[in-house]
């Protein structure tokens, strides 16, 4: 546990952010840092129940995981990590505690956009445990909504927290791509709204960055008109099943 000094201190919770320990009310962040601006970042959460992390090991893999796929630096090793996160737990004396870590992109270098003269920014913090579900609801049940709409094919479910991947990341990851306006115009995608040329131009983008797909020229153009032909036949299954009619070809 922390001193009495600490506890006072971090009474309010603990972060860890530019290499060092400060109360949570204190950490601040670039409003030009890539996890602001594009939410370029990844994170991971972990819980403390009666002064334990729950799970720690796997939270860790998971972050880790996710920061490799991002190509992303958190500046230390993962043993490292783990004890920065005791390290705020700690100082804040918290026995029950909701654990945050976050990887962002960084704050590029002045006057200039290029994703390599980014560095990365790694912070943590530690505030007493917060409930998703109040306790006293907890003791008679929670209503729930379960959304029905579909999550964007877009971006690997793998990767925690993403929920945007700009399309400057993919240029820079895989080199030449398609732009969107080319598979707009490819055979078959003219009855594809914009959000979902967009998605598709982004999963070809993402796959070719990771290496699953190595193509150019004509062949480019038949894997893209495949996926609009496939997007678009996902999209007039969903409207038979609202009971819409779907737009013809």
């Amino acid at each position: 546990m922390g001193t009495a000094a600490d506890m006072n201190r971090f009474a309010g919770g603990c972060a860890y952010i530019d290499g060092d320990y400060c109360p949570t009310s204190e950490a601040k962040i670039s409003i030009f840092d890539m996890g602001m601006t594009r939410s370029d970042c990844t994170y991971d959460v972990v819980g403390v129940w009666d002064g334990r992390f729950f799970r720690l090991d796997d939270h860790l893999d998971r972050f880790m995981r996710s920061v490799s796929r991002l190509r992303l630096d958190i500046g230390m090793t993962r043993d490292e990590l783990e004890s920065v996160l005791h390290g705020c737990v700690s100082r804040a004396g918290l026995q029950r505690a909701y654990v945050s870590m976050t990887c962002t992109r960084g704050r590029p270098a002045p006057g200039n956009r290029d994703l390599r003269t980014c560095r990365n920014n790694l912070y943590c913090f530690a505030v007493p445990y917060i409930w998703v579900s109040p306790e006293d609801v907890q003791a008679v049940g929670a209503s729930m909504w379960i959304s029905d709409m579909p999550a964007s094919s877009a971006i690997p479910p793998m990767l925690r927290g993403v929920r945007w991947v700009s399309s400057r990341v993919l240029r820079w990851a895989s080199g030449s791509l398609p732009s969107a306006s080319s598979v707009a115009r490819t055979s078959g995608s003219r009855d594809l709204s914009r959000c979902q040329i967009r998605a598709v131009w982004r999963r070809w983008a993402w796959d070719q960055a990771c290496g699953r797909i190595q193509a150019s020229g004509s062949s480019c153009r038949a894997i893209l008109g495949q996926w609009c032909q496939a997007t678009m036949k996902e999209s007039r299954t969903a409207l038979r099943a609202a009971g819409r009619s779907p737009v013809s070809a």
